[in-house]
């Protein structure tokens, strides 16, 4: 995997923040989360990932982060229960979704708009003081 997530600071007054295992899981997730849309195959089947999402197991999780399997589960399911994640499951493995994903990365058209604006902004500011000198 390449790239990166952005955290807030906010994340200093979070619950999540004061327990290290939750915090650790935490910022797995963001790390394992898709930062655009497309298909994974898992065993056989296509699912379809859109940013924010990625495929949940807790024997995988439970490797990838050096804790036990129910120990995963126990934290998983407290992230859900504090609405940081949203978990869609089947008998096979689930689909973990990061609530507000879109927000806390600024993707897409919000981020773009948001640096042609702040831009835009600057050259005026540089105009006007030309124009002024």
């Amino acid at each position: 995997m390449q790239g990166y997530i952005k955290t807030h600071r906010q994340l200093l007054g979070s619950p999540v923040f004061d327990n290290p295992e939750l915090l650790k899981v935490w910022i797995w997730c963001l790390l394992k989360a898709s930062h655009k849309e497309h298909i994974q195959l898992v065993g056989l089947q296509e699912q379809l990932l859109l940013p924010g999402q990625f495929i949940f197991g807790r024997i995988k999780a439970a490797q990838e982060l050096n804790l036990s399997e129910s120990k995963i589960f126990r934290l998983i399911k407290k992230l859900e229960k504090m609405q940081n994640i949203h978990i869609k499951s089947n008998n096979k493995y689930s689909v973990i979704t990061i609530v507000n994903w879109g927000l806390y990365q600024g993707n897409g058209m919000e981020s773009e708009q948001q640096t042609e604006q702040q831009m835009n902004n600057k050259r005026t500011t540089n105009e006007q003081q030309m124009n002024t000198n």
